[in-house]
């Protein structure tokens, strides 16, 4: 199941991923108080990698990854409109999934494909 899709924003490529706020729950660390969490994130290619997860302090605590984002970023040359897939392990374990897809033509019609590494 996956916890979000994503259509990336100029923001989401160029300096962090926004988060939808209903995934808080979804990481445990950020439910116990803290406002910054790391989570070990698995690629489709089994590369894993770890991204923090930051809220505010104060106020409406939208969640968001920094640290780490950016190299994935730049490893798979996402760009603006590319979709990220976001969700938990097939065994509920700690390890996340992530999946990055673009859009390409194919028979006249445009088909989400997998972004392979740069």
């Amino acid at each position: 199941m996956a916890f979000f899709e994503k259509l990336l924003t100029s923001t989401d490529v160029d300096k962090r991923l926004s988060v939808p706020t209903r995934c808080l729950p979804y990481f445990e660390g950020l439910i116990e108080g803290s406002h910054a969490v790391d989570l070990k994130v698995e690629d489709e290619k089994g590369q894993l990698m770890t991204f923090c997860c930051t809220t505010r302090k104060k106020g409406y605590k939208k969640p968001v990854f920094t640290r780490g984002w950016s190299e994935y970023v730049r490893r798979k040359k996402l760009k603006v409109g590319d979709k990220i897939i976001f969700r938990q392990s097939e065994d509920g374990g700690s390890v996340y999934k992530i999946e990055a897809q673009r859009r390409i033509p194919i028979l006249g019609r445009q088909v989400w494909c997998n972004v392979s590494d740069a």
